[in-house]
C-alpha cells in the first residue's frame, strides 16, 4: 500500500553543430533549416555565418539537414581522431571531416592518398596556412577552429 516516485531521466543528447553552404561554397545565412535524426524533426534558422545547430540523442547515427531546395545526409555520432598517436596518424579522422565539409573525399579508409593530399592542401588554403598536404599540428589545430573538433 505504499507509493512509490521514479524520476526517467532523459536519453543523452548531444549539440550538432554544421556549418551549411551553397554548392558555390557561400554560407546559407539567415535561413530555415529541417532537421530529421531517426524519425524526429527539429527546425531552426542559420546563423549569419551559416551555422546550424540542434540538441540531438546521443546515439543518433544519420540525419538529414534540408534548406530551400538542398538536402544532405549525415552520419553523425562519430568521428575518428585527428591525434598522430593513433594508428593512421588521424588521417580517417581529417578524412571524415574533410568530406563533411564537402571536399573531395570519396573513402574514409585512412591513406595518405593524392586525393587526400589534394582535399588536405584545398583545405589549408582555406584555412590560411601553410598547404604541405600533410596532417601537421598547423591543420589539427584549423580543424578544431574550423570543424569544432
Amino acid at each position: 500500500d505504499s507509493a512509490h516516485t521514479y524520476r526517467v531521466k532523459p536519453p543523452p543528447t548531444t549539440k550538432l553543430r554544421v556549418v551549411l553552404e551553397s554548392p558555390e561554397g557561400i554560407p546559407i545565412a539567415n535561413e530555415e533549416w529541417t532537421l530529421t535524426v531517426d524519425g524526429k524533426t527539429f527546425t531552426g534558422t542559420t546563423g549569419s555565418d551559416g551555422v546550424m545547430q540542434a540538441v540531438v540523442p546521443v546515439k543518433a547515427k544519420k540525419a538529414s539537414v534540408k534548406v530551400r531546395e538542398l538536402t544532405w545526409d549525415l552520419q553523425v555520432g562519430g568521428l575518428n581522431p585527428l591525434d598522430a598517436d593513433v594508428a593512421d596518424g588521424g588521417i580517417s579522422g581529417a578524412q571524415q571531416r574533410l568530406a563533411n565539409l564537402g571536399y573531395a573525399i570519396s573513402a574514409i579508409d585512412g591513406q595518405l592518398n593524392e586525393e587526400t593530399v589534394a582535399a588536405l592542401k584545398s583545405f589549408q588554403a582555406a584555412a590560411e596556412i601553410q598547404e604541405s598536404g600533410a596532417l601537421d599540428d598547423d591543420t589539427r589545430a584549423a580543424f578544431v577552429k574550423i570543424y569544432g573538433c
